[in-house]
């Protein structure tokens, strides 16, 4: 399940580092993503109000609930989709998969774009998860481009 590369190559503390970073990732994505679909579900009711307003339609309580209630769904499941990719590609790179040390690495980059682009607009609680996933890419990018995780990806590589 851990995707071990064949053989008794040890895996190095800092891909072992990086791989806790990610699955920390993983996991702060989507409780972050659900504890601020609870917690702001207020602001979420105030925001599809002023679009239906702003449509000319004159909402109902049942529809707002409706659309509160759809949009808290398709994000939470967002999330986990999200929480899933980054689980995967930790656990292949993990395994000394290359491909998949490049492409967390770039979801990692995403990562930090989208909280430089987000972060100034988000509320305290989203902040917090935010700011503590881009600390975790930015460590585990680090762990996983360090000499002894290189030359395992390089041995793993060749195996």
């Amino acid at each position: 399940m851990f995707d071990e590369p064949q053989g008794e190559l040890p895996i190095p503390l800092t891909v072992h580092r990086a791989f806790a970073a990610w699955v920390t990732i993983a996991g702060a994505w989507l409780l972050g993503t659900i504890v601020v679909m609870t917690v702001r579900t207020e602001d979420i009711r105030a925001g599809t109000l002023q679009i239906m307003w702003a449509s000319g339609a004159d909402p109902t309580e049942s529809a707002v609930n409706d659309l509160v209630v759809t949009t808290q769904v398709i994000r939470i499941v967002t999330a986990a989709v999200i929480s899933g990719l980054f689980l995967l590609f930790a656990i292949r790179m993990r395994g000394g998969r290359n491909w998949a040390r490049i492409t967390i690495t770039l979801l990692g980059a995403a990562t930090v774009g989208y909280a430089l682009i987000f972060l100034p607009a988000v509320s305290t609680v989203d902040g917090l998860f935010l700011g503590a996933q881009v600390i975790m890419a930015t460590v585990a990018t680090v762990l996983m481009y360090l000499p002894s995780s290189s030359r395992y990806f390089e041995e793993a590589g060749r195996r």
